[in-house]
């Protein structure tokens, strides 16, 4: 119908490009807005004549978009700019009350969990931390302590984000692992992206004095970064171009 009336048909949807051809005849839509690829937002495409929109997320970018339209309401040609959103911009006054509310649920949900793995904490430790790496791997030491990595969990602590177990996860060592991070109170040591983010627990390698290897040894680096540096939370990581600011 709106095609009839030289209307200009826009639609919003949450599925994949591939999801919505399989699902729809395109030539009913004029502008596509398919689902966000978190902070990878796609340049504007044509699927046929239907001019397709891939946006980022979070709400950290203002798209803009000029498009020339013909009388039956079709996309003849377009302009776009995308315009980041400078801190300086508010938050929005009706979301504050609900982003407090998430926020105090997942605290108190984090709360909970601690209690329950103080209860289970056992003497034997799995996890050594960075200082006792130090012992035998003190050039090392000193080329972590300059890093970002050394200095992650304060990241979070800013943002009022120590307590949420999808940060702390990337943020600390061994989070929700046997013998990991548990709090800044029962594990501090275990705070930050330190030796065993990496190399893997490395309990058993202390107390073998080097005999048994670090839980991570044969892992190549790719699959070390992997761990964290995935698109939702690290859209632009480039192993090779940021690797060299790690290595040690």
């Amino acid at each position: 119908l709106a095609k009839q009336e030289g209307v200009t048909t826009v639609l919003l949807t949450a599925i994949s490009l591939a999801e919505v051809k399989a699902l729809l005849p395109l030539d009913l839509v004029d502008i596509l807005v398919v689902k966000s690829a978190y902070e990878v937002y796609g340049e504007p495409q044509w699927a046929e004549k239907t001019l397709v929109l891939t946006p980022g997320s979070r709400g950290m970018r203002l798209g803009r978009l000029i498009l020339e339209v013909d009388q039956q309401g079709a996309v003849r040609s377009f302009q776009h700019q995308i315009t980041a959103m400078p801190a300086t911009i508010a938050n929005a006054a009706r979301l504050a009350g609900w982003y407090e509310e998430y926020n105090q649920q997942i605290k108190a949900d984090y709360l909970a969990s601690v209690e329950l793995k103080k209860k289970r904490e056992t003497g034997e430790k799995i996890f050594a931390g960075a200082k006792t790496c130090q012992g035998c791997h003190e050039a090392q030491y000193k080329v972590w302590q300059a890093m970002r990595h050394a200095k992650a969990f304060r990241s979070l602590e800013r943002v009022n984000k120590a307590f949420d177990p999808a940060c702390i996860k990337c943020h600390a060592v061994g989070f929700e692992k046997e013998g990991g991070y548990i709090d800044s109170e029962l594990t501090p040591h275990l705070a930050n992206v330190q030796c065993e983010s990496c190399h893997g627990a490395a309990g058993e390698h202390v107390r073998t004095q080097g005999v048994k290897p670090v839980a991570n040894k044969r892992w190549e680096k790719a699959e070390i970064c992997a761990q964290c540096h995935v698109q939702k939370h690290s859209p632009g990581f480039e192993l090779e171009k940021y690797w060299p600011k790690i290595a040690h």
